[in-house]
C-alpha cells in the first residue's frame, strides 16, 4: 500500500466485542515528494543547514540551478504584492527523480506552509496566472 501526503489508517477487529476500532500502523513509510500539494521535502543544504531554516515566511522559489532566469517569477510576484523569496539550493546533491514524485531539480514554489505550490524547469509563460493560482486567487 502507498500513501501520499496523508495519514493512513487501518481498521482492526476486536475479538473480545466484536467492534473494529482504528489503529495506526507502527510503521509508516513516508516518501518524499514535490507533487503539488505535497510537503517539501526537507533535506540539508551544502552548508549543512535546513532547507525549511533557510526558508522565508512568504513563498521560496527553490531553484536547483542558479543560472535559471526566474526574474519574470518574481517581478510578477511583485505586481501582486506576493511576498517571493529565492533560494539558490545549488550544490546539495539531492537532484533526483525516482519514479515517486520527488523531483528536486528545476524549480519548485513552496507555499508559506512549506507545501509545494508548483515545480517545473522552467518559469511558465504565464507568470502573473502562476502567481495567481499560487496566491488562490486563479481558477
Amino acid at each position: 500500500m502507498r500513501f501520499r501526503c496523508g495519514v493512513p489508517w487501518w481498521f482492526a477487529t476486536d475479538k473480545k466485542n466484536d467492534s473494529i476500532r482504528p489503529t495506526r500502523r507502527a510503521s509508516i513509510r513516508h516518501t518524499p515528494s514535490t507533487v503539488p500539494g505535497c510537503r517539501t521535502p526537507h533535506f540539508r543544504r551544502a552548508d549543512g543547514s535546513s532547507i525549511y531554516d533557510a526558508m522565508g515566511e512568504g513563498f521560496t522559489l527553490l531553484r536547483f540551478d542558479s543560472a535559471a532566469d526566474v526574474a519574470a517569477l518574481e517581478a510578477a510576484a511583485r505586481l501582486r504584492g506576493v511576498p517571493l523569496g529565492v533560494l539558490d539550493v545549488e550544490g546539495a546533491d539531492i537532484a533526483t527523480d525516482d519514479g515517486n514524485g520527488l523531483v528536486l531539480s528545476g524549480l519548485v514554489l513552496s507555499r508559506p506552509d512549506q507545501h509545494v505550490a508548483w515545480r517545473g524547469v522552467r518559469v511558465p509563460d504565464d507568470p502573473l496566472g502562476l502567481s495567481d493560482r499560487a496566491r488562490g486567487a486563479g481558477s
